[in-house]
């Protein structure tokens, strides 16, 4: 791919997600829009009441009239490969929401089109960009005062956007984030178990996992009525303390007696808690959300690797693995 210092991107999709997101996050980046494809006439007058032109029938049309150095793919997920299948084939490097492909083989499929065309394809796995967990990498691990990761719990609840939410709705399309995020931060998962329950549109999955690095982890995932507002929080143990993220806005670290000192335990105030909090004033702006929930550092990161300024990260070879390992995850479960 040849670097552009002000790459032209378009954008497939105006659904509410697009509308509510990525088009406030995209523009936060500063680069204008190249173009929108979109067949729905009732998006389409959204999109020009909007002042967002031009507007095309279709992504091959966006393509062909327009010099795209890069387009972003957000459509209902069955639709979503051929799109960006055709969107490669062309040389436009592509931002692309997930799930792309419903299980490993499909995302393979993709993977394997964009490595053979040379062209970059991103995943809108948004949490990797989340400030909340990007501070998190650099507080725990072996260089830090922490010291390394045994192990972690994941909990993450909302009300589901439809009633009849599947098992496998509920792991490609919802959790997919904390699944790839767990990959992202703590390597490989090599060992797997779940369990499930579900009474009437409530549905429940425990999944314990274990990295490749000997990290254990448990993940709760819950989609109930009872979780309208949505809970997603992450406690990491290390060797010297513990960091907690609570809900993409606080941090806590608990920092531990140093070990060797003469003092026995309970005979010193040795014990820390440092808390990070995302500021709230009327300056944090009307992109906090968007900064939180990592929005607008995926479309910043997508910007960058056009402009070779960034590593394409996550990739449509990234996305195999986190793809795989839903498929472990929803075979454990029916076992």
């Amino acid at each position: 791919m040849p670097i552009v210092e002000q790459p032209q991107i378009g954008f497939v999709g105006a659904g509410q997600h697009s509308s509510l997101n990525l088009y406030p996050a995209f523009a936060a980046t500063g680069v204008p829009l190249a173009g929108v494809a979109e067949r729905n006439p009732a998006r389409i007058a959204e999109l020009e009441a909007r002042g967002i032109h031009p507007i095309f029938p279709n992504h091959l049309a966006l393509i062909e009239e327009t010099s795209l150095d890069g387009i972003v793919v957000s459509l209902a997920p069955h639709l979503q490969a051929d799109v960006v299948a055709d969107c490669v084939r062309a040389g436009v490097a592509v931002f692309v929401e997930k799930p792309l492909g419903s299980t490993e083989v499909e995302a393979q499929k993709v993977a394997s089109i964009a490595e053979d065309a040379g062209v970059p394809v991103m995943l809108g796995f948004m949490k990797r960009f989340a400030p909340a967990y990007t501070q998190l990498k650099t507080l725990i691990g072996e260089d830090t005062e922490q010291g390394p990761v045994i192990s972690y719990a994941c909990e993450f609840g909302f009300a589901a956007w439809k009633p009849d939410f599947t098992p496998v709705e509920f792991i490609t399309q919802a959790v997919i984030h904390l699944i790839d995020l767990v990959r992202d931060l703590f390597g490989e998962v090599v060992d797997v178990s779940a369990l499930q329950n579900s009474i009437d549109d409530g549905l429940a999955i425990i999944v314990q996992v274990r990295h490749e690095s000997g990290i254990v982890g448990s993940l709760n995932f819950v989609s109930a009525r009872a979780w309208s507002c949505e809970t997603e929080k992450l406690s990491v143990t290390c060797v010297n303390g513990v960091v907690r993220v609570s809900d993409l806005s606080r941090i806590q670290v608990l920092t531990g007696e140093v070990a060797g000192t003469a003092a026995g335990p309970g005979e010193t105030l040795a014990e820390r808690s440092v808390t990070f909090d995302a500021s709230n004033s009327p300056g944090s702006g009307s992109l906090k959300d968007l900064n939180l929930r990592g929005y607008v550092g995926e479309m910043k990161q997508f910007v960058g690797v056009l402009q070779d300024t960034e590593e394409l990260s996550p990739s449509a070879a990234d996305n195999v693995r986190t793809m795989a390992l839903c498929d472990t995850i929803l075979a454990a479960i029916a076992n």
